[in-house]
């Protein structure tokens, strides 16, 4: 519809991604605000033009889809479960990955309004999750995260995205909701750089967060909450550190037929996450 709408600003760029990206950043410098769309996956193959672009100190936005377990059929060549290690790796980059399809809108408003010259890298799923109770007011805001459940119980799951999100609220209500095995749960969607404070103040109010992820096993969200947690400690930030668990993709993912296999293999459903949390 866009392309048919505004035909004089869609450049269809084929199976050529690291031109793409070049395209973009020559844009860029021309003060247009470039959107780069493909799969998740392909920006590998453009990262050195990605970091070339992050350089020069310009607004781009990077919309990765297909990305995570969700995209259940292509095979490892399209999967990616990496995307948010590799795009924190370059300087200046904005990571966001939004839980709510309302939270999109949000950060996009954050984006154009509050930040300039940096790069955003916005990570997109390519199938819907369960269905997510949508919370009252803002969804987003930079550096912090969601309650969705909020009780003062003695655990927390914190996760990232939807479908992660889904089995742990299912885990959550469903499977271990008894006397004594209560949790919270609390969606993070900013990947990049969290407040310090925020992340303080959460540490310190829990004896056990259980870090629940559809990310590779390194540079996702436990490494970004524990680099803000040390950052707070630099800070004398009052802060008392609570046992951490993870849970994330340990391996390379793989073609499959079911919609749920591969969290199912990386034991991400409901069933393996309530038992994982209960113990």
């Amino acid at each position: 519809p866009f392309a048919l709408e505004h035909p004089d600003r869609f450049v269809e760029m084929g199976i050529a991604e690291q031109d793409m990206v070049s395209c973009a950043g020559g844009l860029a410098l021309a003060g247009k605000l470039p959107v780069v769309n493909t799969y998740a996956a392909f920006y590998r193959r453009a990262l050195e033009q990605v970091y070339v672009n992050a350089t020069e100190g310009t607004k781009i936005l990077y919309a990765g889809h297909y990305a995570g377990l969700s995209y259940h059929t292509d095979g490892k060549t399209h999967q990616c479960t990496g995307d948010v290690a590799m795009m924190r790796s370059i300087p200046g980059m904005i990571v966001l990955a939004p839980a709510f399809g309302a939270e999109v809108r949000e950060m996009l408003d954050w984006y154009l309004e509050h930040v300039q010259g940096r790069p955003l890298y916005l990570r997109l799923p390519s199938k819907p999750s369960g269905t997510l109770p949508l919370p009252p007011g803002p969804l987003f805001r930079y550096g912090e995260g969601l309650f969705l459940r909020e009780t003062g119980a003695p655990v927390c799951v914190i996760t990232s995205g939807p479908h992660t999100l889904h089995f742990a609220l299912a885990a959550l209500e469903h499977e271990i909701d008894a006397p004594g095995a209560e949790a919270d749960c609390c969606v993070i969607s900013t990947l990049d750089r969290l407040d310090p404070a925020w992340c303080a103040d959460l540490a310190s109010r829990y004896e056990t967060i259980a870090v629940v992820e559809e990310l590779f096993v390194a540079g996702g969200l436990l490494d970004a909450f524990c680099r803000a947690l040390a950052e707070a400690e630099r800070l004398g930030l009052p802060l008392r550190r609570p046992r951490l668990l993870h849970r994330a993709v340990e391996g390379i993912p793989f073609s499959t037929l079911d919609p749920d296999g591969l969290y199912r293999h990386f034991d991400l459903t409901v069933e393996p996450l309530a038992t994982w949390i209960r113990r």
